[in-house]
């Protein structure tokens, strides 16, 4: 993804690998700023390398996708971590989730639908305290969203033929489960953005592409499951702002 000269998984904190994750290709690595643990049979690139700037422990063994060890690494330099700002992002959107309930499809002139108790578009403002946006089945559009609040998508949005192509922004959390298949719709390909915590999770099959482009949270990441991600996570690692739910 251009812009963010990282390995495929960043974080700014700690970093576990449970589970036996493949993270291959150009950038096919991971880098924490503090300590990693990996507790399971992690695949990098070749060339590719888990490193920590502190402390890399753990009973597993890293391997790159030809089965050579891949030694672990500990004490290397911290990498610069971006810190992204959802409003900086939301300029763009195609769809605006107002706190107050009010979904604003943005045209000549906007659109302006009450999703308090009827979804619009997909989408429905299920609570105003922390406020938080549900997208569940299959009944979202295309476009680049940006939420006030929290955002959870479950169900089957998009699927393995043809993907959903929906960015998400969120000022709050973002949380991803069942089995979805989305593709970024925004220009510069970000996926999910979230001011607050990231967790995906489900198992949406592993012949295809789950995901695509940035996948960046400001404050910790939680990904199980068996998800396949064409693209970059970067987690900041700050603590996560007041209203927003707290997932990893």
């Amino acid at each position: 993804i251009g812009g963010l000269p990282l390995p495929g998984v960043a974080s700014d904190g700690d970093l576990l690998l449970p589970g036996n994750p493949r993270i291959t290709g150009p950038c096919g690595g991971a880098h924490a700023n503090d300590d990693v643990t990996i507790n399971s049979s992690p695949v990098v690139g070749v060339g590719g390398r888990i490193s920590a700037s502190d402390v890399s422990d753990g009973s597993g063994t890293v391997r790159d996708t030809t089965g050579a060890v891949v030694p672990r690494v500990s004490g290397v330099p911290k990498l610069e971590i971006p810190d992204l700002d959802p409003a900086d992002y939301c300029s763009r959107a195609d769809f605006v989730l107002r706190a107050d309930g009010m979904l604003v499809k943005k045209g000549t002139p906007d659109l302006v639908l009450d999703a308090r108790s009827v979804p619009q578009f997909g989408w429905k403002r299920s609570s105003s305290s922390p406020v938080l946006w549900d997208l569940s089945g299959d009944v979202s559009v295309n476009g680049t969203v940006c939420a006030e609040g929290n955002v959870k998508i479950s169900g089957n949005t998009g699927s393995d033929v043809l993907p959903r192509k929906m960015s998400v922004i969120a000022t709050g959390s973002i949380e991803i489960s069942g089995n979805p298949f989305m593709q970024p719709s925004s220009p510069d390909s970000v996926m999910f953005l979230a001011g607050g915590d990231l967790s995906i999770s489900g198992n949406p099959g592993i012949l295809n592409d789950t995901f695509e482009g940035l996948i960046y949270s400001d404050s910790q990441c939680k990904i199980s499951g068996n998800p396949n991600i064409e693209g970059q996570i970067v987690c900041q690692d700050n603590p996560n702002p007041a209203g927003t739910i707290q997932y990893a």
